[in-house]
């Protein structure tokens, strides 16, 4: 029954309807093509209602043909027979003629068993174009009873559809707010690499004065170092100094305390002989 439903489908799509007069000029072939695509009850009537005149009408010309073909052939029989039994001489005009006609009636006798598989095989297309009829008025019947849900569903779409519109919008004015902040941010960003690159200026400048200040820290360590050096020799010699300058103030002390007594000996000389006591000094 599926089956009959999907062709009954396919033919709902495919389907045309066709005029009342049109049909008697079909042959059986394309009637049985259009059979194929139409589901409607009232163009299968139609068809139908064709069909079957067109079905008496050759069956009664089979009929004929088929008369005429038997009383053709025992005729030519006869005829053999005649000529067999008293040899008498036929005349091969009327023998070619007869000829041709047993040729024409033997085409006929294939036509006819054509006509009749077709017959057969449009009968069996009308059984089956019944069922998917019935099928489909069936399916008919649910698709009609389905109705109803798919408005409700439809109803309940549309609604989801307005919240989702409602979103979107939403979601449009959020999407322009970023926009404006990503541009912002980007002419901050610009700003930013506008300083960087100021600084990295004067990064560099600073690196090249931190190179000359190193290199006068190096020299003033070279110099330090020097100093430091001449500092320990004027050291040394300023304890030298300072050891001869003690032993010479001891010398100077001892020939200071030598002259104050000498002067103290001449003071007394000059004044007079010296006495025993004033001899200690000499």
């Amino acid at each position: 029954m599926s089956t009959d439903f999907e062709i009954a489908i396919e033919s709902c799509a495919t389907f045309s309807s066709v005029d009342d007069g049109n049909f008697e000029s079909r042959s059986i072939s394309e009637l049985v093509s259009f059979l194929r695509t139409a589901f409607r009850a009232k163009d299968f009537d139609k068809v139908e209602e064709v069909l079957v005149a067109k079905e008496v009408t050759m069956r009664k010309e089979i009929e004929l043909l088929q008369n005429k073909y038997e009383f053709l052939r025992l005729d030519t029989l006869t005829r053999d027979s005649m000529v067999q039994q008293d040899k008498v001489e036929v005349d091969p005009k009327r023998f070619g003629k007869r000829k041709e006609t047993f040729e024409e009636l033997k085409e006929m006798e294939g036509q006819i068993q054509q006509l009749k598989e077709l017959i057969i095989k449009v009968n069996e297309d009308r059984e089956k174009k019944k069922s998917a009829l019935e099928g489909f008025e069936k399916m008919l019947e649910v698709i009609k009873e389905a109705q109803e849900d798919d408005r409700l569903t439809i109803q309940k779409l549309n609604h989801k559809n307005s919240e989702l519109q409602s979103a979107i919008e939403a979601d449009k004015k959020e999407k322009e707010e970023y926009e404006k902040t990503i541009e912002e941010l980007r002419f901050k960003n610009l700003k930013l690499e506008y300083a960087m690159e100021e600084l990295n200026v004067k990064k560099s400048e600073l690196e090249s004065q931190i190179v000359v200040v190193k290199k006068a820290e190096e020299d003033g360590r070279r110099n330090i170092k020097d100093l430091e050096s001449k500092y320990s020799k004027l050291e040394c010699v300023k304890r030298k100094i300072e050891y001869y300058y003690k032993l010479r103030r001891r010398k100077y002390d001892e020939l200071a305390h030598r002259v104050s007594q000498l002067e103290k000996v001449r003071t007394i000389v000059e004044n007079g002989e010296p006495n025993a006591s004033n001899r200690k000094f000499l």
